[in-house]
């Protein structure tokens, strides 16, 4: 499903992701970073739809409201660095067994956008800089998702 892209130009000892963190030391409750990076290599992303449609399921209930307080955190700089992805997907047939989360990425990808197979693709995803931010996870995702 996921690999690095092998190009000319890639050295094959080289990390396919890259993360370096500072973490201080603090007495509050509040978990603070001083430094975040990341950085991935280009990828090749292979899926078909019957893939996609199990992971629909996970990407609604993850991304679900918590009634439990989320951990806040302090990010002084936090980054990720832009990301190449060459896709490829492969649309599929429908079966019953779909929930109705899966049921509605179907009919939107059949009916709505009519997403045709993909053939090496290139989808350049820009970087993201966060600084002085107090904030949670589940924040910090939806800002990223959002560049």
């Amino acid at each position: 499903m996921l690999r690095r892209h092998q190009s000319d130009f890639s050295d094959s000892n080289a990390s396919v992701l890259e993360f370096v963190g500072v973490l201080l030391s603090t007495n509050s409750n509040v978990r603070q970073l001083e430094y975040s990076s990341m950085v991935l290599q280009p990828i090749d992303l292979n899926l078909d739809e019957e893939t996609l449609m199990r992971l629909a399921s996970f990407w609604r209930t993850s991304l679900s409201d918590s009634r439990t307080p989320s951990q806040q955190y302090y990010f002084d700089h936090f980054e990720i660095h832009p990301i190449k992805i060459i896709t490829n997907f492969l649309p599929g047939d429908s079966y019953s067994s779909y929930n109705s989360a899966q049921e509605t990425l179907r009919s939107l990808l059949h009916s709505v956008v009519k997403v045709p197979p993909i053939k090496n693709m290139v989808v350049e995803l820009n970087g993201v800089l966060v600084t002085h931010a107090l904030i949670t996870m589940r924040e910090l995702f939806i800002r990223c998702a959002q560049e």
